[in-house]
C-alpha cells in the first residue's frame, strides 16, 4: 500500500467521518433511497482465497452504523418507492447479497435477526440441484491453492499473479475475465475439464467451506420463512447473460426462478444479474419469466434511469477499512442512490 493510500485510509477517513463530513455530503444529494450489495461475510480472514466476504466482526459494524443512521427497508419497498415517487424524509436503503453462499446463512443470518434488519439474497440455483455445488469463480480460486504452475488453455497461458487469481502474461487478462467472456457451452467445457484435472473437491477441502460453498434448498427456505429475508434469483451457475446465447440466458433465467420457487415455496420476483452483466434482451427475458424487480451493479443501457424495472446499486468493499467504506457508502448517494 502506497503511503498516500495509507493516510487515506488510516488518518483522513476517520478524520472526515468524525467531523461528520459525509453525513453532510450525503444529505446535501437530493437521492434519498439507495440498494448496498454484499458477497460473503466470514469469521476467519483468508485473503489467499478470495478478496469477496467480510469478516463478521466488521459487518457487525456496518450494520450497527447503518441501522443508526439510515432508515432500512425490504428490497421490494425500496422498489416501491421508487416506482411511486416516494421521497422518505430520512435516506433509506435496502441490503443484498449476492451468489447465496452458506456463509450467509451461518454468519449473516444471525446478525440480521439480532438487529431486525431485513435483507435481500440473491442465490444462484445450481445448489438447489447440486448441495456440492461450486461458482466458477470459486473454483479458480480453489485450483490456485494446488497448482504450482500456470494453465494452458486454447493458447493462452496464465500464470499465478498477485494472491489468487492467474494472469495471462501477453495480454495481462485475469482467467476470471477470460472465462466471462466465453459461450456457455466453452465455458461449461472448460470447467468440467478443470475440475477433472486438479480434482477440485479436494482442493476446495483445503480451505474454509464457508468460503466457497452455496446454500442449499432447506437453508433458503428457511431464511425466507423467517420474514427478514427474501430470496431472490441470481440465475443458475452465474454466467455473465449478456455474453451467452440467447436461448440458453432464457433458461438459465427461468430454470432458477422454477427451482427457487419450488425450495421456498413462495413467488420468486426479484433478480440480481451476475457480474452485473445484463442488456436489453436479458431484461427483456426477466420480465417475461415473472421477476418484477431486477438489480444491476451499474446501469449499463442508456434508458435505464427512466426503466422503473431495475436499479443500480453501490457495493461495499472487503478489501479497505471500515472507516472507508462508511465515507464511501455516504458518497454513492449522489451516483448510486435515485
Amino acid at each position: 500500500m502506497n503511503l498516500q493510500k495509507a493516510f487515506a485510509r488510516n488518518v483522513a477517513f476517520p478524520a472526515l467521518n468524525f467531523l461528520g463530513v459525509p453525513k453532510l455530503l450525503s444529505q446535501r444529494s437530493s437521492n434519498r433511497r439507495m440498494i448496498l450489495y454484499y458477497h460473503g461475510v466470514t469469521k476467519n480472514a483468508f485473503s489467499r482465497y478470495s478478496g469477496r466476504p467480510f469478516l463478521t466482526a466488521t459487518f457487525e459494524k456496518h450494520l450497527r452504523y447503518l441501522k443508526g443512521n439510515f432508515s432500512i427497508v425490504p428490497l421490494a419497498e425500496i422498489f416501491d418507492m421508487y416506482r411511486n415517487d416516494i421521497i422518505p424524509a430520512r435516506q433509506t436503503i435496502a441490503i443484498t447479497f449476492d451468489d447465496g453462499f452458506l456463509n450467509n446463512y451461518e454468519n449473516v443470518f444471525p446478525l440480521l435477526k439480532k438487529y431486525g434488519v431485513p435483507a435481500t439474497i440473491f442465490v444462484s440455483a445450481c445448489s438447489v440441484e447440486d448441495p456440492d455445488a461450486i461458482l466458477f469463480f470459486d473454483l479458480i480460486h480453489s485450483i490456485y491453492q494446488v497448482s504450482m504452475e500456470g494453465l494452458n488453455i486454447s493458447g493462452h497461458h496464465f500464470e499465478k499473479h498477485a494472491v489468487y487469481d492467474f494472469f495471462d502474461n501477453a495480454g495481462n487478462l485475469p482467467i476470471q475475465d477470460y472465462i466471462k467472456l466465453l459461450g456457455a457451452f466453452e465455458r461449461d467445457a472448460l470447467l468440467s475439464h478443470l475440475k477433472k484435472q486438479f480434482r477440485t473437491e479436494m482442493a476446495a477441502g483445503r480451505i474454509d467451506p464457508l468460503m466457497w460453498r452455496l446454500m442449499n434448498a432447506d437453508q433458503m427456505k428457511e431464511l425466507s420463512d423467517s420474514g427478514l429475508v427474501e430470496i431472490g434469483s441470481h440465475g443458475y451457475s452465474h454466467f455473465n447473460l449478456a455474453n451467452i446465447e440467447e436461448s440458453i440466458m432464457e433458461d438459465e433465467i427461468t430454470r432458477s426462478k422454477k427451482l427457487i420457487e419450488s425450495a421456498i415455496l413462495k413467488p420468486v420476483i426479484t433478480f440480481s444479474f451476475p457480474d452485473g452483466s445484463y442488456n436489453e434482451a436479458v431484461k427483456s427475458a426477466c420480465l417475461r419469466a415473472g421477476y418484477r424487480n431486477l438489480c444491476a451493479v451499474r446501469y449499463k443501457d442508456a434508458g435505464d434511469e427512466d426503466d422503473r424495472s431495475v436499479l443500480h446499486r453501490h457495493g461495499p468493499s472487503a478489501t479497505t477499512t471500515y472507516s472507508s467504506n462508511i465515507f464511501f457508502i455516504h458518497n454513492a448517494f449522489k451516483h448510486s442512490g435515485f
